[in-house]
């Protein structure tokens, strides 16, 4: 069996390496738990503290904003539901702006990394595929809501058994397929505040 890894994997190593590490875990193929190969980043999943309320969907469509302004929100729990539904929508060129706001100056040019044909797009598009799975419903047709979203200063982390598609948590939808034992397997979204707007910035994985 492999070592197991984890470690907080940064959406902002998409901007850097053009990976985006979710799309290493083999959702969309069959998850299993000795296959999964994970670098790692410094850091650790944000402690928890006391959680805000559910967070219902409410995101604009693609054609009343540019693509090209970051869309966060003024929760970290809003900022969550409005990332998840681009992602699933496939809006990627506007999820992938809301992270590259709290990407280091470091991390490359956004606007090459949120082409249609940038690292970061394809990425997201794979993490779709993980998520977005036949027969399901997905937005506009249910709503994206969040709730025990664990917040510390201006960071946030919420965890995939805390946002719903539906009647359906993201760790649902990401096990679906899936073969071996995945009970240790978790997903979490790390959530950034700049200038009083949270982004989604990083992700943890561990399997």
């Amino acid at each position: 069996m492999e070592n197991e890894r984890s470690g907080a994997v940064g959406l902002r190593r998409v901007f850097r390496a053009g990976i985006l590490a979710a799309v290493g875990i083999g959702l969309s193929l069959g998850l299993t738990a000795c296959n999964g190969k994970l670098g790692s980043e410094s850091g650790t999943a944000v402690p928890v503290s006391p959680a805000q309320g559910q967070v219902a969907a409410s995101v604009p469509s693609a054609t009343s904003e540019s693509a090209s302004i970051p869309s966060g929100g003024h929760t970290a729990g809003l900022a969550v539901v409005k990332w998840v539904t681009q992602v699933l929508n496939e809006d990627y060129a506007k999820a992938c702006r809301s992270s590259a706001a709290v990407a280091p100056p470091e991390a490359g040019d956004p606007a090459k990394m949120c082409a249609s044909d940038g690292d970061a797009v394809t990425a997201m598009k794979q993490l779709h595929d993980s998520w977005a799975k036949p027969g399901i419903p997905l937005p506009p047709e249910v709503n994206v809501e969040v709730d025990d979203v664990a917040v510390q200063g201006d960071s946030a982390s919420v965890s995939d058994t805390s946002i719903k598609i539906g009647d359906k948590t993201l760790r649902d939808l990401e096990l679906i397929g899936s073969s071996g034992d995945t009970s240790s397997f978790t997903l979490t979204l790390r959530v950034k505040k700049k200038e009083d707007v949270w982004y989604v910035g990083d992700m943890n994985i561990h399997i």
